[in-house]
């Protein structure tokens, strides 16, 4: 069955083939059949295709269904397992809806840390931060210390909780060897931006920061900083804020100073390419090469093969040899080839202990990133 199910759901006929399970699983009282295409359209690389994503959800949609005849405790695992569908693909208001349909039919969902990361990860990433800080904490509590801390930081940080925020990124390198340059990057912004305007905590006035910032070219640079510098005041995290105040360094030729706000722009605004790339190159050619460790660590993981090639792009165009053949030899050192995390996918079954377990999970690999 198994062989049956990696070749067709690797062909042409990937619909067809969930459309045939679930017509058969309409039909039986076990939802093995059911269980065994989870796992295989979980672990396929077509899931993230158009036309199969469609299919998949066609499929999973009907395990809802077909659930609601079964048991409570069917229809609860169903419906988280199309949250985290749709959460894989960005769609977090749906993901949030079927995670909270999932508690309200499996109440033993109640009693899962991870259950609670996830709502978190998933309010998260719809800007939802105050609540998405309250979730991760209360993963915490369910002992989830090594998987939810950085996370629960990156919330606090968010909702302008800066020195809470400081205080859980340190503690936590401090007492892990978890070297996500994610949060050594954020750990070492957070510190400075506190100690440089004095703030602990802020209201974050993201619309009115926007529009401070959003200032056209002006030749009095004095002028453009203190207005950026404003901007920063109403809230911290305003991406648009520290790139144009890199731009206003650059121009000053401060390099070291360009360089940190461009890589606070591309933490705060992680899908932002060019930011990533001036934070590379600003930080190599300032020869601060423990923040450009960073930086391209932490830009390889959101834009990939994307950095790369903008980052060579750009440092082609500085027609200097010696300095394009050292970033190469250096790049291979710190982005090996296959590097790369990919987020694992998950399929929970309901175990004796009253436990929710990932049968996908590999023993190799039992961490949980939002």
């Amino acid at each position: 069955m198994h062989s049956l199910f990696s070749s067709l759901l690797n062909t042409q006929y990937f619909s067809e083939t969930l459309d045939l399970v679930s017509n058969i699983s309409d039909k039986e009282d076990s939802n093995l059949l059911e269980m065994v295409a989870n796992a295989w359209i979980l672990l396929s690389p077509k899931k993230n295709e158009e036309q199969c994503g469609k299919a998949i959800e066609r499929f999973l949609l009907r395990c809802v269904e077909r659930s609601k005849k079964i048991t409570g405790i069917s229809l609860g695992t169903s419906l988280y397992n199309l949250g985290n569908f749709y959460r894989s693909r960005n769609e977090n208001k749906k993901a949030l809806r079927c995670y909270l349909s999932a508690r309200r039919y499996e109440p033993k969902y109640y009693d899962q840390e991870y259950f609670f990361g996830e709502l978190a990860g998933s309010l998260f990433l719809d800007g939802r931060f105050w609540f998405s800080a309250r979730f991760y904490k209360k993963a915490i509590d369910f002992q989830g210390e090594k998987e939810w801390r950085p996370q629960y930081g990156d919330a606090l940080m968010h909702s302008g909780r800066y020195k809470e925020a400081l205080e859980v990124f340190q503690e936590y390198l401090l007492a892990t060897k978890d070297e996500t340059a994610e949060w050594h990057l954020k750990s070492f912004c957070l510190k400075r931006v506190i100690n440089s305007f004095e703030i602990c905590s802020q209201h974050r006035q993201i619309d009115i920061a926007i529009s401070l910032a959003s200032i056209t070219n002006s030749p009095n640079l004095v002028k453009v900083k203190k207005r950026l510098e404003e901007a920063l005041t109403k809230d911290l995290l305003c991406g648009l804020a520290w790139y144009n105040l890199g731009n206003v360094y650059n121009q000053q030729h401060d390099l070291e100073n360009a360089s940190f706000c461009f890589t606070l722009c591309a933490l705060i605004q992680t899908g932002d390419l060019e930011a990533w790339v001036n934070a590379a190159l600003l930080s190599f050619f300032s020869k601060n090469f423990d923040i450009f460790y960073l930086v391209v660590r932490a830009a390889y993981f959101f834009k990939k093969e994307d950095f790369l090639t903008a980052l060579y792009d750009a440092v082609s165009k500085e027609k200097d040899s010696k300095a394009v053949g050292m970033l190469s030899d250096i790049i291979e050192i710190i982005i090996p080839k296959g590097s790369g995390e990919n987020a694992s996918p998950e399929l929970r079954l309901l175990e004796k202990d009253g436990k929710f377990r990932n049968i996908l999970l590999s023993t190799a690999d039992s961490r949980e990133r939002r």
